[in-house]
C-alpha cells in the first residue's frame, strides 16, 4: 500500500511539474504569438462582442505583400468556402470535410456582415460580424486585421476569443488541457498559410 501512494504521489509530482513548466515557459510563447504589447493591449473590431468570461489570444505575423493581396484569402475565409489556409488534413481527422484554395475565387470576394461562415460540413458555424475590405473580417470576435507597414508589408493580426470558461471547472480543464494548444497550432497554421499564399500572388 505505501509503495503505490509514494507511485501515486510520485506521478502526481511529475504531472504537476510538467504542467507547471508549460505554463511559464511554452504558454506565454505561443499564447501572443508574434504580437507586441501595443498589438496585444489595442482595440479591434469586435472586442465588444467578446464576454469577460472568454479567454482571449492576439497573435501577428509580417507579410511581404500589400493588404489587397493579402485580402482576398481573408475574404474567402470558411469551410463552405475557400477553407482557413491552415492544415486541412488535420481538420479533416474530425470529418471537417475542408478544402483550402489555393486561388482567389471572385465569388467569395465579398463578404458581408450575418454571412454564415462554416467551421465543418454544414455545422460548427458563425456569422460574420463585422467587415470591412482590405482592413478587417470579425466572426463574433475573432478577428482578422490587416494593417498596413508600407507598401508592400502588411502585418496580420489575430484576436481569437475562446469558448466560455471561466464559469466552469469542466470547460476551464478542456480549454487549457487540450483546445488552446490545438487552436494555436491551427491557427498559426492559418496565419502562415495566408502568408505564403499572399507573398506567392505579390511575386506574380
Amino acid at each position: 500500500m505505501k509503495r503505490i501512494k509514494q507511485f501515486i504521489t510520485g506521478i502526481f509530482i511529475f504531472y504537476a511539474f510538467i504542467a507547471l513548466v508549460y505554463w511559464i515557459f511554452m504558454r506565454p510563447v505561443y499564447f501572443n504569438w508574434g504580437a507586441t504589447p501595443p498589438e496585444i493591449n489595442g482595440k479591434m473590431p469586435g472586442d465588444e462582442l467578446i464576454s469577460p468570461n472568454r479567454v482571449v489570444s492576439t497573435r501577428a505575423i509580417n507579410i511581404k505583400a500589400s493588404r489587397e493581396n493579402v485580402w482576398p484569402w481573408i475574404a474567402q475565409t470558411g469551410q463552405n468556402r475557400g477553407g482557413f489556409n491552415s492544415y486541412y488534413w488535420l481538420e479533416n481527422l474530425f470529418a471537417a470535410k475542408m478544402h483550402n484554395a489555393d486561388t482567389i475565387v471572385p465569388q467569395w470576394q465579398n463578404p458581408l456582415p450575418g454571412d454564415t461562415v462554416y467551421y465543418g460540413e454544414g455545422e460548427g458555424y458563425e456569422l460574420v460580424s463585422f467587415v470591412k475590405p482590405n482592413e478587417y473580417y470579425s466572426l463574433r470576435g475573432w478577428t482578422l486585421y490587416l494593417d498596413s507597414m508600407d507598401a508592400g508589408l502588411t502585418r496580420l493580426i489575430v484576436r481569437y476569443p475562446s469558448m466560455e470558461v471561466k464559469q466552469s471547472n469542466f470547460a476551464k480543464i478542456y480549454y487549457y488541457g487540450l483546445f488552446e494548444s490545438l487552436h494555436f497550432i491551427m491557427e498559426s497554421g492559418m496565419m502562415m498559410g495566408i502568408k505564403q499564399r499572399a507573398e506567392k500572388l505579390n511575386r506574380k
